[in-house]
């Protein structure tokens, strides 16, 4: 599809995006550095909640729990974490698009009306999943490393792994605050 200006022919991408291009390069990488953040955070808060939780999944698997099971109770939990998180979102979203059509800048209101568009609802739903299952499995993984015994022999469910799960969780704080800074400075 192409348009015709003065006799010659324009790529449509062209001209409906001609110079923004830029404007919208920065916005696609603000939005996936804002998504890094999110998941690096709900991540962490996952790895927070499972070195809590290292006793009672200890006493699950002696109790006959084996990993893989341990494993799929935590990962359903961070799955139905996404879903609500996703459909608080979609809740949400015909409101804050209100808000953001009044604040869309000058130079981007030629591109394209801003609206709820059902593929990229789709696409939002599938990457929260997506991320559900990366970010919700690792600290699955986590938890259930090592020996359960130590956790309840110490009583309080730290022990090696725990401290591991702690440089984890200092290394997601970490990232996570040097995402935040690269987007600020941006």
């Amino acid at each position: 599809q192409e348009a015709v200006e003065d006799g010659s022919a324009v790529p449509l991408q062209e001209q409906l995006v001609g110079d923004r291009r830029r404007a919208l390069l920065v916005l696609l990488g603000a939005t996936g550095l804002l998504l890094l953040i999110g998941c690096a955070n709900v991540a962490n808060l996952l790895l927070s909640d499972a070195a809590v939780r290292r006793r009672e999944l200890a006493v699950r698997g002696v109790l006959g729990a084996g990993r893989p099971r341990i494993i799929g109770q935590l990962f359903i939990e961070s799955t139905l974490l996404s879903v609500v998180g996703a459909t608080a979102g979609l809740l949400v979203a015909p409101a804050l698009l209100k808000v953001l059509r009044a604040m869309l800048p000058a130079a981007l209101a030629g591109v394209a009306p801003a609206q709820l568009d059902l593929r990229v609802l789709w696409f939002a739903v599938l990457l929260a999943v997506c991320t559900s299952m990366l970010f919700g499995l690792w600290p699955a993984f986590g938890a259930t490393r090592g020996d359960m015994t130590d956790a309840i022999k110490s009583g309080s469910g730290h022990g090696a792994t725990a401290a591991g799960l702690g440089r984890i969780r200092r290394a997601l704080v970490a990232a996570e605050v040097a995402l935040t800074v690269l987007l600020l400075v941006g």
